[in-house]
């Protein structure tokens, strides 16, 4: 298997979650998203994740596998064993998480700052590229 410019920290492997698109093979977004869970500042796994990173988890509640993406590190593709299976993140203080639904940073896309146990209906299992800023930059 190639990992190509990854940085992975692997906790466990499993499959990830079967998901299907709507009809006519295109995604849609949900009338009403479920909300986003999300844990106060200094609770929970964002307090363990390394200064200028962001980890994104394969199950919710930071669970399953772990993907780790570095201040500033190109994602435009998270690669095919992360491809539309993340489902939480958490990122060390001052960083926040850009998810993009679509490869080369196209399509929907959220911010997640802090820690996320749930990435809400819109993101749960649907995203396929990532960046992560830290610092100045963390609002763009």
């Amino acid at each position: 298997m190639q990992w190509t410019g990854l940085v992975l920290a692997m906790l466990t492997l499993s499959e990830p979650a079967a998901t299907a698109p709507a009809a006519g093979g295109r995604w849609g977004a949900p009338a009403e998203p479920a909300p986003l869970e999300r844990r106060a500042a200094g609770q929970g796994p964002a307090a363990a994740v390394a200064p200028g990173t962001c980890t994104a988890f394969a199950d919710a509640d930071f669970g399953g596998a772990a993907l780790s993406v570095r201040d500033g590190q190109p994602l435009e593709w998270v690669g095919r064993a992360w491809d539309n299976r993340l489902s939480s993140v958490a990122c060390a203080p001052g960083c926040r998480f850009l998810a993009f639904q679509h490869i080369n940073y196209g399509g929907p896309r959220a911010s997640f700052g802090g820690a996320f146990a749930r990435l809400g209906e819109v993101f749960d299992n649907r995203i396929s590229a990532a960046r992560v800023v830290c610092g100045a930059g963390e609002h763009h």
